[in-house]
């Protein structure tokens, strides 16, 4: 058994610190700020409140990253799921889930539809962050 030490309560820091204690390591996880969850947090500005993890965290359908890492560690037993979305919501628009699913992006093109200029850099987001 190995002492780890993981910074950052992120997902990633809170997915590897799980996988590492299932097999046996005794780890600790150090975070910066009061709160854990890394970019899936709320943010406040100006009297607002975001929650920015919709925008980033998805995967949780079948067979999809975020589930099938939980189903691994054996953790979705332990999760309400609730088929159901906020969907996006600004002072400027908002949009909810569709009807019928569109897939793992439909944030993302849902967000191209509203801003085709940013197009590209929507792509270049979601590269970053999901591939």
């Amino acid at each position: 058994m190995s002492r780890i030490s993981i910074i950052g309560a992120g997902l990633a820091g809170l997915t590897a610190g799980s996988y590492l204690a299932q097999n046996g390591h005794q780890v600790q996880i150090f975070e910066q700020f009061s709160d854990i969850g890394g970019v899936a947090a709320t943010i406040e500005q100006d009297g607002y409140k975001w929650d920015i993890g919709p925008l980033l965290l998805e995967g949780l359908g079948p067979n999809e990253p975020v589930r099938n890492i939980l189903e691994e560690l054996d953790l979705m037993k332990l999760l309400p799921i609730i088929n159901e979305d906020r969907g996006l919501c600004t002072p400027d628009f908002s949009f909810w889930r569709p009807e019928e699913y569109k897939g793992l992006y439909w944030r993302r093109e849902m967000l191209k539809d509203l801003f085709p200029e940013e197009s590209s850099n929507l792509d270049r987001y979601y590269k970053f962050y999901f591939e």
